[in-house]
């Protein structure tokens, strides 16, 4: 069952086709990894889906909806977080401060509550607080609670933009390149929590340059190129697959290894 659905995506910039006839469907549950070289469209795929960006053409369905025109608070609301390639963090806001803001308040949502601060609004308060805690623990980083975000390596602040949007509790989760920039040692705790919520029941799509990655825990493989979609499969399809590796290294490259 397809959580997610692109239908013959279409994005120009300036003439240019950058995502160009995109169709496919992300599987509900599953690990869904979406690849290709460099300026082939990922990212602007994921921009449409999340409603940053507007598609030319094409449609967008999620969870049987159609989301194409939706803004991004509207497409969140529905059950859908993410991750950027450029890590968007409040850098004067503490660590805490930042986990806190991708957690929902349901029960002191209205103004009455804001203005009395009642002990329903408090207690919520509290109990966010320790679920961003464990989220910092979970990523490594409890002992950064009260720093400032804009003290942290590139690598630290990728980690806490993570566990911010593991704080949303999506349905399905976008991860704009996860282990970019992250200390060797943190990735496999970052590929515990991705394994650890398709163990829940949610579902993810993710952007990796790093194969292995790839490879490792996916259960389907995307590949575009030029913003076309030039194969899908299971990982051990996509290894073997010739025009994918035409698309990485180039028939000659690869002929001469």
């Amino acid at each position: 069952m397809g959580i997610l659905k692109v239908n013959n995506l279409v994005k120009h910039f300036d003439g240019i086709k950058a995502v160009d006839d995109l169709s496919f469907e992300v599987r509900k549950g599953a690990i869904t990894a979406l690849i290709g070289p460099n300026g082939s469209g990922k990212t602007t795929t994921f921009n449409l889906i999340t409603g940053f960006s507007r598609p030319t053409l094409g449609k967008i369905q999620f969870q049987g909806t159609d989301i194409t025109r939706l803004a991004p608070y509207e497409i969140f609301n529905r059950g859908m977080g993410r991750t950027f390639q450029n890590i968007r963090l409040f850098p004067q806001m503490t660590v805490l401060e930042n986990i806190l803001l991708g957690l929902k308040y349901q029960r002191g949502e209205s103004l009455a509550a804001a203005i009395i601060r009642t002990s329903v609004m408090l207690r919520e308060e509290e109990e966010n607080t320790v679920r961003a805690m464990e989220l910092l623990k979970t990523i490594g980083l409890e002992g950064k609670r009260n720093d400032l975000a804009d003290s942290l390596s590139h690598g630290q602040r990728r980690l806490v933009e993570i566990a911010r949007t593991l704080g949303t509790d999506s349905d399905l989760y976008l991860f704009d390149e996860p282990t970019a920039g992250v200390f060797p040692n943190t990735i496999p705790t970052l590929l515990s929590i991705i394994e650890d919520l398709k163990a829940k029941g949610k579902t993810i799509l993710f952007i990796e340059h790093n194969m292995k990655i790839v490879m490792d825990i996916s259960d389907n493989i995307i590949v575009l190129n030029n913003g076309k979609k030039i194969a899908e499969g299971p990982p051990s399809e996509i290894l073997h697959n010739e025009t994918v590796l035409d698309a990485y290294m180039g028939k000659r490259s690869r002929r001469a290894t």
